[in-house]
């Protein structure tokens, strides 16, 4: 019996460039999955990249690969970024609770950081999608014109 190989990220390029998707839908779902990459909304990055992916009429494999980005390696220091600029904007600086004994202690240190999470997040993953457009939309042409060079006439 044969092992399957689970499918690695450079395979996935491989299927994304060998698409009959158009660069411009490729590079929309690269977009959005760039903007929930940065989203606070940590669990629920899958099902947000696929649904505003199918939205948006952008590729979802583009977008599953771009939310990919924020994983349990770069979490920390995408959520610590994202707070800091949300603090920026909002003008706000939140102190670290010294003492938390309760739940309710809990809930109330996280009440005050979720607004510069969720404002920051959001507006950074907007900038980065927004401006992932042209670029991805380039790489694609560029990479699937260089792929057809490479490739002899006979295949």
């Amino acid at each position: 019996m044969k092992k399957k190989k689970k499918p690695d990220f450079r395979s996935m390029i491989r299927v994304l460039l060998g698409s009959s998707d158009n660069p411009a839908t490729i590079a929309r779902g690269f977009a959005v999955g760039l903007f929930v990459a940065f989203s606070p909304l940590l669990g629920l990055h899958t099902f947000l990249a696929i649904s505003l992916a199918f939205l948006v009429r952008g590729n979802r494999l583009a977008s599953l690969l771009a939310s990919w980005i924020c994983n349990p390696l770069s979490m920390i220091p995408i959520l610590y970024f994202d707070f800091k600029v949300g603090e920026i904007l909002l003008s706000t600086s939140i102190p670290f609770p010294e003492h938390i004994h309760t739940l309710q202690d809990i809930v109330h240190a996280g009440s005050q950081v979720a607004l510069p999470l969720l404002v920051g997040g959001h507006l950074i993953g907007l900038v980065l999608g927004l401006a992932s457009i042209p670029v991805v939309n380039f790489l694609v042409v560029y990479l699937r014109r260089n792929q057809k060079a490479a490739t002899p006439e006979g295949e």
